[in-house]
């Protein structure tokens, strides 16, 4: 918690989130709020 009282968050994309899941889950464990984006290329046509 922050001297204001508040939690800490975090966002991360799909890939960090696959990848570091394990250390992601025990900040959540410490009240830390996590969000995971799926970041998508704007540039791309599909």
């Amino acid at each position: 918690m922050t001297s204001l009282g508040k939690a800490h968050m975090k966002t991360v994309g799909a890939f960090q989130a696959k990848t570091q899941l394990s250390q992601l889950l025990d900040r959540v464990e410490k009240g830390e709020t996590v969000t995971i984006r799926q970041l998508i290329d704007e540039g791309r046509r599909y």
